[in-house]
């Protein structure tokens, strides 16, 4: 935390002692320091109460928290003082750590015990910078008012080198390892010889050692944003003199010279969980794991081959029995000289036999920039630390501090299991309490091969079907699908490696249909926010011949983005647009959120009935003789039948009929011709054409309904019996929907799930015949089902709301395609509601594209998010992306924006004296004066050209006037060079380097064309 205005710190005692939880901020722009108790934690946010505020505090860089007192923590100041101080007092002055030559204190660090502390200063000769007090005695010359004595360190070393961090190791409270000379980590003990350290390693990783909850491990970085995690073993044997683990705080293609870590903190509770946050407000956690030598290097042993031949060397790995398949990759990773796969492993040396080795599990971003609102402040993380609740089960938590001061809890993902196969195909996994263990498969014959038991083929061409795979204690079997012909015979040895192989999928199509490489082809495609488009895209990926639930998706998304052009979808006080079929019937039974509305006023019931019936209206839409029920709401039916599609009526559905008809689809224009009008004659027409099971059928459907007609069927007549077993036996879901209207003339029993009829036709039966009541309830019950499934169908009942966002969250954990979530959520996110799963996924998706180097297709996805979030005034109402590039002062390092100036002046000068007012306004009456900074008022930089101060308006060349050329006014920007940092007038710029290569300043030789 060293060189942070703003910071926090947990307190270790928030469990261990039975206290409450307790932590610190320190505020160094007000020289605060605040001490506070949490009073909850529920639903993630943070509440406290201030206990005890100290004022007057110095600017701190650094602290740290002892282990044995509660209260008491160390400060180290920027003029080198240490201070120990007693948190729940705020009355008695701090104990003071003096040094002889001032210099920043650097770092600061208990011991195990906490009778020790550390200090680490700047260098200055003829001085040590590493001072080791003894804190007992410096808090009694503190009780007893000693402190005018000028007090010594307990211990001294580094003379005239930089110690840049320190920290004591967990295991010996006399062990203490340094950062030293921005070069060299060593390890001290303090029992010996201050001139013979125990470990030293040349290293730039120098910066803030923080330590594993396992005593053998450490970590540091440097300042390009480089981790890596150290064995105090190796260090302690002298054996090693390489990290363990090689880690980037950032990616690779994000920046090229890499960023400033502003903290970095292992958990105290978990092992292996190292946390960092950099300048740029990035809060990383990677979760690294170890793995025994025993199961990574090459053991092996001198067993006697299979026939029988003694001295052959054979690898554990070929021998049965469980074993972790990481194993093997790291063993082969070791063998050749690689490095792991989640970071770069360096391995140990021969001579080091280490018993065990570091890997990562997995990398997880916490917080990603931009995090500043719209018109608001930069929020920025700029510090965290470790929640401590003594929960070691649960999720670890990390509290975070923004520019502004406010506290925020992260939370990192739960742990993963562990996952090993077996030789023999079993089967563990791991939690962190439990051990799942699944038997070994085993070939269950069937009765064919029973009854074959002394013949050739058990299996033939012919009679082949599924193979089935079952456990040896009764689990449910197995399916293999059989992709080809096999022949299986029991004296072959390979009988079971076929079934097996014939079953699995080849490696070029798993690979071409994962998730990522399916993003990719899509995104190169033009995947985006064009709802045609898109549609195409899904129907050409489409290997089926039903349509899959992704065309229907986007089917539907461009039905409805069509319906909004233009007010389609707005009238009176309401703004229709995106609804589904649920919102639509719900109406005003549900609360209408105020985006939805046009003006202040809340939505009515009549505003709902009036908006729903001149969009009807407009679109030529009647309800007479449509619905034969009985019904309140005739208007909210007609518009969810057109919101699902399914509003045929009339000549257009026999116009329809006719199509499926002619294309063969005779069973599902005979479902048709019963579901819209319950025109059973039209049914049997549509099936008496078809082949002679469907006459059959037809026959069926025929006598049935003359003998209703004749009104002597009961209850239990035969023909309501042979209609029900014929609902099942079909598998074609219209020939089962038809005989189960016959059986009952109950809709419920069409619409079941288990008839099998698609969602669209579905809901349109619910719409033409289910009474209101039961309309409302099953379209609720409906909407959770699908939710809860992901179903991408289920859109056109909750179309794009919040019951999307929930939709597609079950979506994404399914199929982790974060793309389809993101271009759905943005037609309505943020324009009609805010979540910030959307704006993850949004986010995702967008750094997912820039790793592609897609940049076109991010930015016209930015785009389109842009046109597709303006309400209903032009307006965007996307939150405005965090600023790239300031230019800032030389001097005061603020930014030079006179606009910021000025919407920030009333609140920089709430109390100024009369020169400060007048100096003010003199700034303001008639525009800002361009050529200082606004804040210091420091001039700005010469143009090496015209030796004005960079800021004024760029004159005509050749011109006495001053006037301004405003299709030039560009030219009057600020320009620089990288190399030399000389400045000018872009257009001064322009024109000198038409006719030079070297830079204008008189003996400056930089090439600044180049």
């Amino acid at each position: 935390m060293a060189g942070v205005q703003l910071a926090v710190r947990w307190s270790p005692h928030s469990v261990s002692d039975g206290r409450s939880q307790r932590f610190v901020t320190v505020n160094g722009g007000q020289h605060t320091l605040s001490y506070c108790g949490v009073t909850s934690t529920e639903n993630g946010v943070l509440k406290f109460r201030e206990i005890v505020k100290h004022p007057k505090i110095p600017f701190i860089r650094c602290l740290d928290w002892s282990p044995l007192d509660h209260d008491l923590i160390a400060l180290g100041a920027s003029s080198g003082e240490a201070l120990l101080l007693r948190l729940s007092d705020g009355n008695t002055p701090p104990a003071s750590l003096p040094i002889k030559h001032q210099r920043q204190c650097n770092d600061v660090s208990f011991n195990s015990l906490g009778t020790m502390v550390a200090q680490g200063l700047d260098k200055v000769r003829n001085d040590f910078c590493l001072n080791i007090w003894d804190v007992n005695e410096r808090l009694n010359l503190s009780k007893h008012g000693l402190n005018h004595e000028t007090p010594r360190p307990a211990r001294q070393l580094a003379s005239g080198e930089s110690i840049h961090s320190v920290k004591f190791t967990k295991d010996n409270p006399h062990t203490i390892i340094c950062g030293a000379s921005q070069r060299y980590l060593r390890l001290h003990d303090l029992r010996e010889s201050p001139s013979n350290p125990a470990f030293i390693c040349h290293s730039r990783c120098i910066l803030g050692i923080t330590l594993d909850k396992d005593p053998n491990y450490f970590a540091s970085h440097a300042d390009d944003g480089t981790v890596v995690v150290w064995d105090i073993r190796a260090a302690r044997t002298n054996q090693s003199t390489e990290p363990v683990l090689t880690l980037s705080a950032v990616d690779d293609d994000t920046s090229r010279s890499g960023v400033t870590i502003t903290t970095m903190r292992y958990s105290p509770e978990r092992t292996g969980l190292l946390a960092v946050s950099t300048a740029n407000g990035v809060v990383r956690v990677w979760e690294t794991a170890k793995l025994s030598d025993q199961d990574s290097l090459h053991h092996s042993s001198s067993l006697s081959n299979l026939n029988g031949d003694p001295g052959v060397e054979v690898h554990k790995s070929r021998i049965g029995g469980w074993r972790d398949s990481a194993a093997n990759l790291l063993e082969a990773s070791r063998a050749y000289g690689g490095t792991s796969t989640s970071g770069n492993r360096t391995p140990n040396p021969r001579g080091y036999e280490s018993a065990e080795m570091l890997l990562v599990q997995r990398t997880k971003d916490l917080v990603t920039p931009p995090r500043n609102t719209k018109g608001g402040p930069d929020k920025r993380i700029v510090g965290f630390d470790w929640m401590i609740d003594g929960h070691t089960t649960s999720p670890a938590k990390l509290v975070a501090i923004d520019t502004s001061g406010s506290l925020e809890i992260l939370r990192c993902p739960g742990p993963i299991p562990g996952i090993a196969w077996g030789s023999r195909n079993q089967f563990a996994m791991t939690t962190e309490k439990d051990l799942y263990q699944m038997p070994e498969p085993s070939l269950k014959p069937t009765k064919k091969e029973e009854d074959a038991h002394n013949g050739g083929d058990i299996l033939s061409d012919d009679g082949l079907e599924d193979g089935v795979l079952s456990s040896g204690s009764g689990d449910r079997p197995i399916h293999l699908q059989r992709s080809r012909s096999i022949i299986i015979r029991r004296e072959s040895t390979n009988s079971v490696r076929s079934l097996l192989q014939s079953s699995l999928r080849d490696t070029e199509s798993v690979l071409r249909d994962d998730i990522s490489v399916t993003m990719r082809r899509r995104a190169v495609l033009g995947y985006q926010m064009d709802c045609a488009k898109n549609y195409k895209l899904a129907k050409r990926e489409n290997k089926y011949s039903q349509v899959t639930a992704l065309e229907s998706m986007w089917s539907w998304l461009e039905g409805a983005d069509e319906s909004a052009k233009d007010g389609g979808m707005r009238y009176s006080n309401l703004d229709l647009s995106f609804l589904g079929v649920t919102a639509i019937w719900l109406g005003s039974r549900q609360p209408t959120p105020a985006s939805r509305l046009l003006s202040d006023q809340p939505a009515r019931p009549s505003d709902w009935k009036a908006t729903i019936s001149n969009i009807n209206k407009r679109n030529n839409r009647g309800t007479t003789g449509i619905f034969n029920n009985e019904t309140n709401f005739p208007e909210h039916r007609r518009l969810a039948l057109a919101i699902c599609g399914w509003e045929y009526g009339g000549q257009e559905l026999e116009d329809e009929l006719a199509r499926l008809e002619k294309e063969g689809e005779r069973q599902k224009a005979a479902g048709w011709a019963l579901f819209h009008n319950r025109d059973l004659d039209r049914a049997i027409t549509c099936l008496q054409k078809g082949d002679g099971r469907m006459k059959l059928t037809s026959t069926a459907i025929a006598g049935y309904f003359a003998e209703s007609k004749t009104g002597t069927r009961d209850g239990h007549s035969q023909w309501r019996e042979l209609a029900s077993e014929m609902a099942t036996s079909y598998d074609d879901p219209y020939i089962r929907a038809i005989f189960a209207y016959v059986a009952s003339e109950d809709w419920d029993d069409v619409i079941d799930e288990t008839v099998g009829l698609p969602l669209q036709e579905r809901i349109g039966i619910a719409l033409r015949w289910l009474t209101d009541d039961r309309l409302t309830t099953y379209l609720t019950e409906l909407t959770d089902i699908v939710v809860r499934n992901g179903d991408l169908n289920g859109i056109m009942l909750t179309g794009v709301t919040e019951k999307t966002v929930d939709l597609l969250q079950v979506h994404i954990d399914h199929t982790a395609d974060v793309q389809t979530a993101a271009l759905v959520a943005s037609f309505a996110s943020p324009k009609y509601f805010k979540d910030e799963r959307v704006e993850y996924w949004v986010e995702c998706y967008r750094s997912l594209l820039n790793s592609w180097q897609m940049f076109h297709a991010r930015a016209r996805f930015d785009v389109a998010r842009g046109k597709a979030s303006r309400d209903r005034h032009g307006a965007i109402t996307l939150e405005p992306p965090q600023r790239q590039v300031y230019v800032r002062c030389a001097n005061c390092d603020k930014p030079i924006s006179h606009s910021a100036a000025r919407k920030g002046q009333l609140r920089k000068f709430p109390q100024s004296n009369a020169a400060r007012d007048k100096q003010a306004t003199a700034t303001t009456v008639g525009g800002p004066k361009l050529t200082v900074c606004p804040h210091c008022k420091k001039s700005l930089p010469r143009c090496a050209v015209c030796l004005l101060y960079l800021g004024t308006i760029y004159y005509k060349s050749g011109t006495d006037e001053k006037e301004v050329d405003a299709e030039k006014d560009y030219d009057r920007w600020f320009n620089f060079c990288l190399s030399c940092n000389h400045g000018m007038h872009a257009g001064h710029a322009r024109e000198w380097f038409s006719t030079h290569r070297v830079c204008p300043v008189p003996e400056c030789e930089c090439a600044c064309k180049m």
